[in-house]
């Protein structure tokens, strides 16, 4: 891949998540450049000095641990 694209990419998403970030995660940002994982964007995020939302971690924390929670509720019934 070639710098000057990536690098622009990079900053696109950097800036899409701090504008939407109370709206959009890393994963929904991502989905949004063409299929990215979230790392990518965390990354991006990251690399122009956008720190991780410490609300937006714990809340997709929180949003993980009860999907577990559910599935292994389902399949213990």
């Amino acid at each position: 891949r070639r710098w000057y694209i990536s690098r622009n990419r990079q900053l696109a998403m950097a800036l899409c998540y701090k504008h939407f970030r109370h709206r959009l995660s890393y994963e929904s940002v991502g989905r949004q450049f063409g299929g990215m994982h979230h790392s990518t964007v965390l990354f991006a995020c990251q690399k122009f000095g956008l720190e991780p939302d410490p609300v937006q971690s714990e809340r997709g924390r929180r949003a993980r641990t009860f999907r577990i929670d559910a599935q292994i509720r389902r399949f213990a019934a």
